[in-house]
């Protein structure tokens, strides 16, 4: 499905330029092939950070929810009761929707609780050096 996703928006982007995955000589099953990878890895993301937001009991509010409508009505240059109209007329892209929200609160989760430590390689030369 992750493929399925990506070689769709493919599509979708060409046709905004007015042209095809045919026009480019593509076939679809050439965009999987050289896709397969990337999608594999996406689905894993989405494995690992959906796991994160069960585990940490992660929700949205109705305030973020609204800030992200906003923020993809900027990105669009629309206004936006249209994005909300786009949303209200499939639950199923509006629940897609709001679980990239909550992903992104994920990652900000694991960068705000990260913590970075500088180690020197057992392997780095100059520490043999000096050393010795």
């Amino acid at each position: 499905m992750e493929l399925e996703g990506i070689i769709d928006e493919a599509e979708r982007s060409f046709a905004y330029r007015n042209t095809s995955l045919e026009d480019l000589g593509l076939t679809r099953e050439a965009v999987a092939a050289k896709y397969r990878d990337t999608a594999l890895k996406q689905v894993k993301r989405h494995l690992i950070l959906g796991k994160l937001i069960e585990q940490e009991n992660l929700t949205l509010t109705d305030e973020e929810l609204e800030k992200g409508l906003q923020e993809m009505a900027a990105s669009f240059n629309q206004p936006l009761e249209d994005i909300k109209k786009f949303y209200e007329q499939d639950r199923t892209k509006l629940e897609y929707f709001k679980h990239t929200l909550l992903e992104k609160k994920a990652i900000k989760l694991i960068i705000d609780s990260s913590q970075i430590e500088n180690v020197e390689s057992e392997d780095n030369p100059k520490s043999k050096q000096e050393e010795g």
